[in-house]
């Protein structure tokens, strides 16, 4: 193998293992993998790495092999731009709210107004020659007013709230700017090579030309294409050929007649037709391959080629400055808006927040600044900081004015009836639906009112765009019906969330809940076991928290009930709740001072249908983060069993 590609092959599993390592430390401080992949990209250039190792830099990443590089991440940038411009709805843009076209304007203008003012300040000092004082400070205020469509929806479903009046407002304010700022990108292009009025006039005259042919011309032929044959819905290999030809002969048009190839991708991903979920199926053929493999390799080209150090100690006082500057803009023209639409200041404020969510599509438009010489590399390196600075302050702060349970209480429905014993069932995988609906049942009578809790873990989706799919019979359904068939009042509820524990933890605490059920982690290696998720659960409990051990539970007629623990009146509770339903024996093993216990739990358990412990070290049931060994009760048991723990009476 050639050097070349053997140094190729070394650079993108550097790349990769990096950007992954560093996501995994991301997302437990409740940030997006992609905003690991744009500082990873960061530190593995000087900024970072040739500073701490320069001769490894070196090695790694010599001058001679980043033409390699750039073009890989050319590739993933078409593609994405592709995926950016397939998710905007352009129809539903038509028919922004009062709310969100406020939100849109205000967001727009303003930062443009800002971007504008310190480009006219700055000519003087970073103009380049040959570029224009008018072309520049336009390009700085688009910089201004960018807000990252992708990252944003990422973190808007991380936190579950894409279905919230802020998460739409913000996402189409978002979609807005995407669709209107690579317009203005594509204009700023065409000017950029424009040097009289006339040149001008003929460069806003072909953006504007292919824009519209994009979109009434060729769009409309789709329409009828998808309507007619299906073809885009359900591509074939030659069809989904087709599609990547006609993306890179769009990026190539646009780069022929002078915008660029990254707008010629955006609108045609903007074209395509949303008839029949066709952008679901098209992504599902492309976002894995240009967001978890291409997209990082952009993000480390661009942090080869800068040094932020500058940016970060000789022009710290300017850097500041851009980041006050651009956030107190995009805030106030969120608030502002926000506020004259019968928003509360602290919706208006986190508005302003998301709106600061810059990120990749920032760093987009840069290194299209940056190839067209418009920016040079000190105030390229500070646009940078800012884009990568907003982008990070946008969770901590969206966590602190709207925190999850404030975003549980806008989506749920919050009951809190004094006489409604209330339960919570928790359901992760389908398998376990049947033996987890027949619990509830179990638990329930005439005065329940119950919830079947779906947490899908959004932090490790490889993707940026949220999987809009549903499953056509999810699991909290599942557990619905058999509970509601029984004459129960459940409720199934699915929530996104990048913390399990904290999300369940609010959700019982929200709804007031009496006893949350949850399943057996099952760790990767080693049995099943009361470790991982459901330890941080069932530490330090507001309610009974009940650990369900499926051994075939079919129907509930004899419970037994081995107490001699730590948390016997936790168990006593639910075995008595369980013993309330007509039928139902329930037998008591007080092994208290019993050295064989769980010998003696076993033989009482023979013909038992549920056996119910407290957790605790008596049964050898622990509570602990990183247990790894399956407890002896779990192993040796064959009976159904409900490890619980819960507040002492």
């Amino acid at each position: 193998m050639p050097l070349d590609s053997a140094l190729l092959l070394l650079q993108l599993l550097v790349i990769l293992g990096a950007s992954r390592a560093v996501g995994m430390l991301f997302r437990r401080v409740g940030q997006p993998q992609v905003i690991a992949e744009i500082i990873t990209g960061m530190a593995l250039g000087p900024t970072l790495f040739g500073r701490v190792a320069p001769e490894a830099f070196a090695a790694l990443f010599p001058a001679s092999s980043l033409p390699g590089l750039d073009a890989l991440s050319q590739v993933g940038l078409v593609l994405f731009m592709f995926l950016v411009g397939l998710e905007l709805d352009v129809e539903a843009l038509r028919r922004l709210g009062r709310a969100a076209a406020g939100v849109t304007i205000g967001t727009t203008v303003l930062p443009m107004i800002a971007g504008a003012s310190l480009g006219l300040s700055l000519f003087s000092t970073y103009g380049q020659p040959g570029v224009s004082r008018w072309v520049f400070s336009f390009f700085v205020a688009i910089c201004f007013s960018v807000t990252a469509f992708p990252v944003l929806a990422r973190i808007l479903a991380e936190r579950g709230m894409l279905k919230t009046k802020i998460g739409v407002v913000s996402l189409s304010a978002a979609a807005a700017h995407d669709l209107g700022g690579f317009v203005l990108v594509g204009v700023a292009t065409a000017a950029a090579g424009a040097h009289s009025p006339a040149q001008l006039l003929r460069a806003v005259a072909v953006t504007v030309g292919f824009v519209a042919g994009m979109l009434f011309v060729l769009r409309p032929v789709l329409v009828r294409v998808e309507r007619r044959f299906g073809t885009l819905r359900d591509l074939s290999q030659t069809g989904f050929a087709l599609l990547v030809i006609a993306v890179i002969a769009s990026a190539f048009v646009a780069e022929r007649v002078g915008i660029h190839a990254l707008f010629g991708a955006f609108l045609a991903g903007v074209t395509m037709p949303r008839v029949h979920r066709t952008s679901e199926a098209i992504r599902g053929r492309l976002e894995d391959i240009a967001t978890l493999l291409l997209l990082p390799v952009f993000f480390a080209s661009t942090g080869i080629r800068t040094d932020l150090v500058d940016a970060l100690s000789v022009h710290a006082g300017l850097t500041l400055g851009i980041i006050g500057l651009s956030t107190g803009a995009m805030v106030i023209g969120a608030v502002v808006p926000a506020r004259f639409t019968g928003f509360s200041w602290r919706e208006g404020f986190t508005l302003g927040a998301l709106a600061n969510t810059r990120g990749l599509m920032e760093l987009v438009i840069l290194k299209i600044g940056r190839d067209l010489g418009l920016l040079p590399p000190p105030l390229f390196a500070m646009l940078v900081v800012m884009a990568v600075t907003n982008t990070l302050m946008t969770t901590p702060l969206v966590a602190l004015l709207y925190p999850r349970r404030r975003v549980m209480a806008d989506m749920l429905e919050v009951s809190g009836s004094a006489a409604e014993w209330r339960l919570v069932v928790c359901v992760s995988h389908p398998d376990s639906a049947e033996g987890l609906g027949r619990l509830a049942v179990a638990l329930g009578q005439g005065d329940t009112r119950g919830w079947a809790l779906h947490l899908q873990p959004m932090g490790d989706q490889p993707g940026l765009f949220p999987a809009a799919g549903e499953e056509s019979d999810p699991p909290e359904n599942r557990v619905a019906t058999i509970a509601s068939g029984s004459g129960l009042r459940f409720t199934p509820v699915t929530l996104a969330t990048a913390n399990t524990s904290a999300s369940i933890r609010e959700f019982v605490s929200l709804q007031h809940a009496h006893a949350v059920v949850l399943g057996l982690h099952r760790p990767l290696w080693g049995g099943a076991q009361l470790g991982g998720p459901v330890a941080l659960v069932a530490r330090d409990p507001n309610s009974d928290v009940i650990v369900f051990h499926d051994h075939g539970l079919s129907a509930v007629k004899r419970v037994v009930l081995g107490l001699g623990g730590d948390n016997d009146a936790a168990a006593r509770r639910v075995a008595e709740r369980l013993a309330r339903r007509p039928g139902v024996e329930l037998v008591v093993l007080d092994a208290t001072r019993d050295g064989r216990r769980i010998d003696a739990l076993k033989a009482a358990s023979v013909g038992a249908d549920l056996v119910v412990v407290g957790v605790g070290s008596a049964w050898d049931l622990p509570l602990q983060r990183f247990e790894v060994r399956e407890p002896r009760l779990l192993a040796e048991l064959q009976t159904s069993l409900l490890a619980v723990s819960g507040p002492t009476e």
